[in-house]
């Protein structure tokens, strides 16, 4: 006798009667994955961001620091520099304004010396208070021109140039030439530099 076969399509229930369940796998949305990305970058952004401006500052502060320090130390040597050269230029200032121009008086000489006068020698001395007195031995043709020769000094005109004029030691010769010496205080402020830079200007 053949054996029979049933066959069927429906699952037997287990004999503990209890279905059995399986456990669901949770899946990570894509969507969700997209926004945690995100989020992690914008933080990791943000606290490079700040480190960054933090060191920024830090290195401006030290920057500061060191450029206060090196305008301080130019401050100073810029004033000890300018305070150097503002005492050379006060010490040019009153050595120049001191300085005699000699030459003046020598050209205020040969424009007041008469045609029938000469003079053969020059001495001057400058005394302590910056007195100055010269000293020249001098020939006249005759009485006459050494007459208009002590009129020419003891003008207006060359006051500004020699004070208290005297004519002395005179002596006739078998010419008729005299000879003299003259001696006058010469005005110091007539030979100055800084007067010959004012008739400059």
């Amino acid at each position: 006798m053949e054996g029979k076969f049933q066959t069927s399509f429906i699952p037997k229930k287990s004999g503990g009667g209890q279905p059995s369940y399986v456990t669901p796998v949770r899946t990570i949305n894509f969507f969700t994955l997209t926004i945690i990305i995100i989020f992690a970058t914008v933080v990791l952004l943000s606290a490079g961001v700040y480190g960054y401006k933090w060191m920024l500052n830090r290195n401006n502060e030290e920057i500061k620091d060191e450029l206060s320090a090196a305008l301080d130390a130019l401050r100073k040597e810029n004033i000890a520099e300018l305070g150097r050269l503002d005492s050379r230029i006060e010490t040019g200032k009153t050595l120049l304004g001191e300085h005699v121009a000699l030459s003046e008086f020598f050209t205020f000489l040969s424009k007041s010396t008469l045609q029938n006068v000469r003079f053969t020698n020059f001495r001057y001395s400058l005394t302590g208070d910056q007195k100055i007195t010269v000293s020249m031995n001098g020939m006249a043709r005759n009485f006459s021109s050494l007459a208009l020769q002590i009129d020419e000094f003891s003008a207006t005109t060359s006051q500004k140039y020699i004070k208290g004029p005297v004519f002395s030691s005179y002596s006739l010769d078998k010419a008729g030439n005299v000879s003299f010496v003259f001696t006058a205080v010469v005005n110091p402020e007539s030979i100055l530099y800084k007067e010959l830079f004012k008739e400059e200007q």
